[in-house]
This record gives structure tokens, C-alpha cells and sequence, in this order.
């Protein structure tokens, strides 16, 4: 299967994923004002943001051997 179409298909089933879990999380909150799970979800999003550009800034370069 071609990279361009395993990616496609990946980031689909990811969106489809999190749009479930979205919402899930939003009904679980139904007591609570919504910007609540707002701050949250931008939280996780921004820790996995950090978490990807730490590891990409001390990522040793591989070497050939």
C-alpha cells in the first residue's frame, strides 16, 4: 500500500477516534460549563505538541553504519 494512502487512511481513523471520544468526554461533562472540557482538551493538545517538539530538538542524529 502506498505511504501517501497509509497516511490517509491513518489521520482518518484518527479523526474518526477523537470525534467519538469528543463527544463522549463532552456528555460526561453535562454538569459542567463546556470551556471546562475546552482548557482541557487544548491542554492535552499542547502537551503532545511539547512532547513532539522536545523529542525532535534532542534527537540525536542517526548515522549510517
Amino acid at each position: 500500500m502506498p505511504v501517501l494512502l497509509q497516511a490517509t487512511l491513518l489521520v482518518i481513523c484518527s479523526n474518526v477516534f477523537m470525534t467519538f471520544a469528543w463527544y463522549a468526554h463532552l456528555k460526561d461533562m453535562s454538569g459542567r460549563p463546556w470551556f471546562i472540557a475546552a482548557l482541557v482538551s487544548w491542554g492535552v493538545a499542547l502537551a503532545a505538541v511539547m512532547d513532539g517538539t522536545v523529542n525532535g530538538t534532542f534527537a540525536q542524529p542517526q548515522t549510517p553504519r
